[in-house]
């Protein structure tokens, strides 16, 4: 078992370039509740930890490393956590540690960028590099120990290169498939830690679930039988609908001319927040959009994908309605769009917002297509 995992992280470490983070050896069925501070001498910081998204090693009540566990790798794992605990000393502090948990989830999260540099990495990967070199010495139960040190840093430094990547998404719509490569690695090391270790991916898949998609691994799902094929512009007709009478009124089923027409103004949907004083923000709201008619039209099928998409709304392609999102929550979703209007060289795409244009602008938006089965 240990020398397929090693495969799995040495062939992930040389496919990503940069680094992260982790820790944490101890048994499968440990329950949450039971880990403890990591290198803390005191039991204060007992029944705290793991604290999502930080990974790490479990340790014995006095916050010791036994070699037992480790047996000769131990000197090894020891400079890795001595590392670890430079680099982020507050992670031994309670009132830190309280203060982060009781921290909306998003916050908990981006604390991985805050506090961790890709610099790091490097010295932890020789580390446990080392480690690794005395497998031969180790009986099962330390390789064990072992391999689960390694499968947590490998997935710390897969998760924290899947935020940044996350964040370049939003500013460059481009780098979409470079984000679709590296969440791709992060979820499938999560589908061998969901066997061993199902509560603490549980746990932080919750919480990037309550922090919009956080690392964007449902966003890279959407793609999975689809790929990107063109981003939306940026920039977007705006019609606000503060009598909220568009659906009655039949607006939904307006092509782009007569939007044009009857919708003078312009948004432009960045990645950052929507202005405070907009208007759209606090009244019923339609944004509008073209995409050119594919090529090959009638041989594919065109999805819409939104990452990390707010509040309720309906979609509209070409006059008809095609979906609708219930919740208002932030998720990553797809709408299906059907059918193409081959006489028209621009198909139009419509989104009614009824509680008001996102406070987040749901982009970048990405098409999708696949062939026809």
């Amino acid at each position: 078992m240990l020398k397929s995992i090693v495969w799995l992280v040495l062939v992930l470490i040389a496919l990503t370039s940069s680094s992260c983070v982790t820790t944490s050896p101890a048994d499968p069925k440990t329950s949450l509740n039971q880990w403890q501070c990591l290198g803390s001498n005191s039991n204060e910081c007992s029944q705290q930890l793991p604290l999502a998204p930080f990974p790490l090693i479990l340790q014995t009540p006095d916050g010791s490393l036994n070699e037992e566990k480790y047996g000769t790798a131990t000197a090894a794992i020891n400079a890795y956590r001595e590392q670890w605990l430079r680099a982020v000393p507050s992670l031994q502090e309670k009132t830190f540690l309280e203060e982060l948990r009781q921290a909306p989830a998003a916050l908990r999260l981006n604390s991985v960028k805050t506090l961790l540099a890709t610099d790091f990495f490097a010295a932890t990967d020789k580390q446990l590099t080392q480690a690794l070199a005395m497998t031969p010495q180790l009986n099962p139960t330390q390789k064990n120990n072992l391999e689960t040190v390694i499968l947590q840093h490998q997935h710390m430094k897969l998760l924290f290169d899947a935020a940044l990547a996350r964040d370049q998404l939003r500013e460059n719509p481009t780098t979409a498939q470079a984000c679709l490569t590296t969440v791709r690695r992060l979820h499938r090391l999560r589908e061998v830690m969901v066997k061993t270790h199902p509560d603490y991916i549980e746990t932080l898949r919750a919480d990037e679930k309550a922090a919009g998609d956080w690392a964007a691994e449902n966003w890279t799902a959407l793609f999975a039988d689809a790929e990107p094929t063109q981003p939306l512009p940026a920039i977007w007709l705006l019609a606000t609908d503060s009598a909220r009478s568009g659906i009655q009124q039949d607006w939904g089923k307006r092509l782009i001319d007569d939007w044009r027409s009857a919708t003078p103004r312009l948004l432009h949907l960045n990645a950052g927040p929507a202005p405070a004083d907009s208007s759209a923000c606090k009244q019923a709201c339609w944004l509008i959009q073209t995409m050119v008619l594919p090529e090959k039209h009638g041989e594919i099928a065109a999805y819409i994908n939104f990452l990390a998409l707010p509040g309720r709304c309906s979609l509209f392609f070409n006059g008809l309605h095609v979906g609708q999102k219930d919740n208002k929550e932030a998720e990553s979703c797809r709408f299906q769009l059907q059918p193409f209007a081959p006489q028209h060289n621009e198909q139009t795409i419509a989104i009614y917002f009824p509680d008001g244009c996102p406070k987040q602008y749901p982009f970048p938006i990405w098409i999708s297509s696949s062939p026809l089965k």
